[in-house]
């Protein structure tokens, strides 16, 4: 069971760099790559549609924890 839970723990780490590197880039941005300068209104819609993106990742994460708390209850 310990395996899981580190394997979990990483995944959980590796999601949360690559949506932080992500905002970054969005927000640190002044021009994307088509050649719009970004406005903050700009900005937000990107980091909105990023966010979306990263709404199926959170979802197994969710049940990948519960299924882990099961698991581990049950033994």
């Amino acid at each position: 069971m310990k395996k899981r839970w580190i394997f979990w723990w990483i995944c959980n780490i590796f999601w949360m760099a690559v949506f932080v590197m992500g905002t970054a880039l969005v927000w640190l941005r002044d021009v994307d790559g088509a050649g719009v300068t970004q406005t903050p209104e700009l900005k937000l819609i990107a980091f909105i549609v990023l966010l979306i993106a990263f709404i199926f990742p959170f979802i197994i994460q969710v049940v990948w924890l519960i299924v882990n708390l099961k698991t581990g209850s049950s033994k």
